[in-house]
């Protein structure tokens, strides 16, 4: 019983650390895509990257999960506790930089297409409104695609464990 709860915290620990890396590429993303005013596709490459890296990330911290304790189960909650981490930390520079740089974010032309074609009340509201979004899409995301994920590493991380062992 206290092996499978070392292992857990370890698995864990590993998850928030991995987590903790991936805020702050949350955070540069954060600043990147709501002030720098992107054309297209520019930032169609920025959330291309971001999302890839987000990816690689989440199967890393369920392989080192994995690696760590020899099981595909602690493999996806480190990928788990590496999601919650990270999308605590982009959530939270997301609402600083959307109230710090509210003027700035008015400005974006894409954000002023945006506001156009939709039945917002005001450039505020429509900003709020999107912030709001993200956020909701970000926090299930970056749970589902952790846990899922940092279970696919998981696996990965078990078996070079296993072998390991054997050799």
């Amino acid at each position: 019983m206290q092996n499978l709860e070392r292992d857990e915290r370890d698995a864990i620990g590993a998850g928030i650390v991995i987590g903790i890396a991936l805020g702050v590429v949350h955070i540069v993303y954060v600043f990147i895509n709501n002030l720098a005013n992107l054309d297209a596709p520019a930032g169609a490459r920025l959330n291309n990257i971001s999302l890839a890296l987000l990816f690689a990330v989440f199967v890393l911290a369920g392989a080192r999960g994995g690696q760590l304790t020899g099981r595909v189960q602690f493999g996806a909650r480190a990928g788990m506790a590496s999601g919650i981490v990270s999308a605590m930390i982009g959530i939270a520079t997301l609402w600083l930089v959307t109230f710090l740089f509210m003027d700035v974010i008015r400005q974006n032309a894409f954000m002023i297409l945006d506001f156009q074609r939709s039945n917002a009340a005001s450039m505020d509201a429509f900003i709020i409104d999107d912030a709001l979004g993200a956020t909701m899409v970000e926090f299930v995301v970056s749970l589902a695609l952790g846990a899922g994920l940092g279970a696919l590493g998981g696996w990965m991380g078990a078996g070079i464990a296993r072998r390991k062992l054997q050799a």
